[in-house]
């Protein structure tokens, strides 16, 4: 698989959740030791149960360690890495974001160093992997505009979008006959 180029997308949560063997039999390790490609994500809320990238960096850099009992699996320097530019390459969008380059777009996230997973710190590797969740962060940048800081999404009013998406959400249960009214 490795010779023919093929890339992996691995939702660590999900795998956990729907009970998918990931560390009993998954061969993630193996996988990335021969070559492969191996992208985090998130897959759906349902499946997964969060839309977090942090909780799925955390979870691969220490899953197979644990399973393994090898300390050396992985890892928050893998981890990141799987989370960023090599989730962009499985997408296809590797020459458009997954680093901080010159002429790719400027997304990219702000942690406010004071917030307490981040007091004190040796290793900031290692405190935005295994410390580190979406708590602290500040602000949040895609495409050079500043998409979330002082607390709130600067472009839509959440509190209507989430009315409107438990509204959806009902009436799709609705429509599917699972309604227990």
């Amino acid at each position: 698989m490795a010779k023919a180029g093929t890339k992996v997308a691995f939702c660590p949560a999900a795998s956990i959740k729907l009970g998918k063997g990931a560390t009993r039999i998954g061969r993630y390790p193996e996988m990335l030791e021969a070559g492969m490609r191996v992208g985090v994500g998130t897959d759906g809320v349902s499946a997964g149960g969060n839309l977090s990238l942090m909780r799925q960096m955390y979870l691969v850099a220490g899953m197979f360690k644990d399973a393994r009992m090898d300390s050396t699996l992985l890892g928050a320097a893998k981890a990141l890495r799987m989370a960023t530019i090599e989730a962009a390459e499985l997408l296809g969008w590797r020459d458009e974001i997954g680093s901080l380059e010159p002429g790719k777009k400027a997304d990219f996230v702000l942690f406010d160093l004071d917030h307490f997973e981040w007091v004190p710190y040796g290793d900031p590797l290692q405190a935005l992997v295994y410390s580190a969740s979406p708590a602290s962060i500040a602000q949040t940048w895609v495409d050079g505009r500043a998409l979330y800081r002082d607390g709130k999404v600067q472009k839509l009013d959440e509190k209507s979008l989430h009315a409107e998406a438990r509204e959806r959400a009902s009436a799709l249960v609705k429509r599917a006959g699972l309604s227990l009214k």
